[in-house]
């Protein structure tokens, strides 16, 4: 502020639209008034509750040399039952429209400042559990006759920060814009063509991420010579993967948050073709995660379950090269194929 607006400021009036009776009687709150006012109603109901202020931790740490408030971006607010340990207490963000006990994920997993009546205080944000950022993804595939393309329709249901991280991309999409909603696909498929898309409930803040979409993937080059076609079951469907393509690393990583990844894919074989052999059964375990990959045949081809849970938040740099070693595992069973076989006689 100028001088002259700084002079002319009323801190007594500005005090006084944080109060719980100022809120409630505009029925309208900015975001920190609205935890303001939920930090007040659980203490008249009885709670212990603590105001906290935390940064965004993809652009700063709490310093606590600097003496201002301009460094903290979120205020959320630690409540617990009376008498109950801190290690009790559940972190909310009502301001944010998040559901309870939800917070965003860049204040999560970094130092920030508690109020209390004894004084300020520091805790560490946890994340959130794997289970509850999970995104599940069905997808079927079907060819069409010898010489025509394939196609695939797909569905996702993701929660948490997983699905409330997806959104924007289907909130500015046409299909003239040339953005997919996705993101780039991988093994150079990017001459797909959306035929439909839906993202149900996409204006709620606190359901979950649903996208229906219906693609057309283009000629599947099966010709009559071909007597066995391989299939790749990843696709622009498929949940990106950490890729740490540096042998070394001088700092830790830190992921945006723990999450859970179910695909399953249905492919039917094309015509003329059958189902061959059935790719061995994966599963991987390490400290920063979990992997499972199992390929069945069914009647009308494969159906593929693959699984990625990520543990960790934070890794260190002394367990960067196990690190990197399971996820390039995962990198390297995603790339099994599916194979058919031409069945006899047919053409």
């Amino acid at each position: 502020m100028s001088a002259e607006q700084e002079e002319a400021y009323d801190t007594k009036e500005d005090d006084e639209s944080y109060t719980a009776k100022s809120v409630l009687g505009a029925k309208r709150a900015t975001p920190r008034q609205h935890d303001y006012l939920f930090a007040g109603v659980a203490r008249a109901l009885g709670a212990e509750a603590n105001v906290i202020f935390a940064t965004d931790r993809t652009q700063r740490f709490w310093s606590r040399g600097l003496k201002s408030m301009d460094q903290f971006w979120y205020t959320l607010v630690a409540v617990r039952a009376p008498g109950d340990p801190d290690s009790k207490s559940v972190f909310v963000d009502s301001g944010s429209g998040l559901p309870y006990g939800v917070v965003p994920w860049r204040a999560t997993g970094a130092a920030t400042f508690v109020c209390t009546s004894k004084g300020s205080q520091s805790v560490i944000i946890p994340p959130a559990l794997p289970k509850v950022n999970r995104a599940d993804t069905k997808v079927a595939v079907v060819f069409g006759e010898e010489g025509e393309g394939h196609t695939a329709k797909w569905y996702r249901n993701a929660g948490g920060r997983r699905g409330w991280t997806t959104g924007g991309g289907c909130a500015t999409w046409t299909p003239t814009s040339g953005r997919r909603p996705w993101g780039p696909l991988p093994r150079g498929r990017n001459d797909v063509e959306i035929v439909s898309l839906e993202a149900p409930g996409l204006s709620d803040s606190v359901g979950p991420f649903e996208l229906a979409c219906d693609i057309d993937l283009g000629d599947s080059g099966i010709t009559e010579d071909i007597s066995r076609y391989s299939f790749p079951f990843v696709g622009p469907w498929w949940p990106p993967t950490p890729k740490f393509p540096s042998a070394t690393r001088t700092g830790m990583v830190v992921f945006e948050f723990p999450f859970a990844y179910i695909v399953a894919v249905d492919v039917a074989a094309p015509a003329g073709f059958k189902s061959g052999t059935v790719p061995s059964p994966v599963e991987l375990n390490s400290p920063f995660g979990h992997y499972q990959l199992v390929v069945e045949k069914t009647e009308t081809g494969f159906h593929v379950d693959r699984g990625l849970v990520l543990y960790a938040l934070v890794v260190n740099v002394a367990d960067y090269p196990a690190l990197r070693s399971f996820f390039q595992d995962v990198a390297k069973h995603d790339q099994a194929l599916l194979t058919f076989e031409r069945a006899r006689g047919a053409r």
